[in-house]
């Protein structure tokens, strides 16, 4: 991205909002009558049921946290292995957050196309695939064996019922702001099995278990009833904010067609808070992103390079990386949230024409001089 130009940009790369005010007020009053602001509260309680319904799996497979990197920290910390493989291709709270709960990690390469790693059944380690930029998390390629706890970060905007969810499986959703049905912070984690849900809940609980005294190793990752409050009401508004995810979607696609773009992830009725774009090789990339940010277009690399090139992973054992390594420099990430409408993707719309305008224009000119 070229950090020269001026902000505030046009068109900013996410604009989060959160649920009206009007319609989390009910919750916090109840919070403030209840007088328990935290530790496993009322509203904490019943969004665990309104989850479950959700993805059709029993309550006590439930699971809410501070945030989703402590939520991964968590899943991957109660686990029993402490060795994880997962893709150099993520957000670096996906390698920060096994670390933090006490394990090590190793870097592979990611499926052209998929974006995520491959499948293994390999028992000796734990793996964390990511399901990339909001798509379905892969629940049923992987063994039933296989430890495996899914960074579905940004795909709750996905119906996937985990009904059949194996116990040896977990998957992570994350409620930040910027997300589908984003409540400022938090997140959700469904367990294969009530135990590890419940260790999970124990882990968030500085190890604390029905006494005073601590059993596991653990941190303070609970979620709070105020940040419960903000997740109700989101769940309250869902049918209107995917109305307005599709929509956003769908003009984000009209220009995809008309100006010849191609998504990194090619699914209609995409409910996803990113637009991501690929180009052949990195040059063009590049100058598609310079050509988005003089026109006051805000741009980002999400995941960078991959996080092996990142100082804070040098010393991470990886193995050949060739995917990553390509489409680290090919991809690049175009505005998008669930509120922008005509005026903002025909910002991006024009700046797209002009620039095509001016290709042909210098086409004419150069084929006018071969003429003369």
């Amino acid at each position: 991205m070229n950090t020269s130009q001026p902000t505030p940009w046009r068109v900013p790369i996410q604009k989060p909002r959160l649920p009206p005010l009007e319609t989390v007020e009910p919750y916090l009053k109840s919070v403030y009558s209840s007088g328990q602001f935290t530790n496993f509260g009322p509203l904490e309680r019943n969004l665990r049921f309104r989850f479950a319904e959700i993805f059709n799996v029993g309550a006590d497979q439930v699971a809410l946290c501070a945030n989703a990197t402590l939520a991964l920290a968590g899943a991957t910390g109660v686990a029993e292995p402490k060795s994880w493989i997962v893709p150099s291709f993520t957000f670096v709270a996906t390698p920060h957050s096994i670390q933090l709960g006490g394990g090590t990690i190793e870097f592979v390469d990611v499926i052209e196309g998929r974006w995520t790693i491959a499948p293994s059944s390999r028992h000796e380690h734990g793996f964390v695939p990511v399901a990339p930029f909001g798509m379905r998390p892969d629940i049923a390629g992987w063994n039933e064996q296989t430890t495996v706890v899914h960074d579905a970060a940004a795909s709750l905007g996905v119906e996937t019922d985990l009904s059949g969810l194996p116990e040896l499986h977990a998957v992570v959703y994350s409620l930040h702001a910027t997300k589908v049905l984003g409540s400022g912070e938090g997140a959700v984690v469904i367990f294969g099995n009530s135990n590890s849900a419940q260790n999970f809940r124990t882990w968030t609980n500085f190890g604390f278990l029905g006494s005073r005294e601590a059993r596991i190793p653990a941190a303070n990752a609970k979620m709070s009833e105020i940040q419960a409050a903000y997740v109700h009401a989101a769940l309250d508004g869902w049918k209107e904010e995917k109305a307005e995810w599709l929509n956003a979607r769908y003009l984000a696609q009209e220009i995809e067609s008309v100006h010849g773009l191609k998504p990194l992830l090619e699914e209609s009725n995409l409910i996803s808070p990113y637009w991501i774009v690929e180009f052949p090789d990195s040059l063009l990339c590049e100058n598609f992103e310079n050509l988005m940010n003089s026109s006051g277009i805000e741009t980002r690399r999400w995941w960078g390079k991959g996080c092996h090139r990142m100082e804070a992973f040098l010393g991470v054992n990886q193995g050949a990386l060739p995917v990553t390594e390509s489409i680290g420099v090919r991809y690049v990430g175009l505005p998008m949230a669930r509120s922008f409408g005509h005026e903002q993707f025909g910002l991006i719309y024009d700046a797209l024409s002009k620039r095509k305008c001016e290709c042909q224009e210098t086409l004419f000119k150069t084929c006018l001089r071969e003429k003369l």
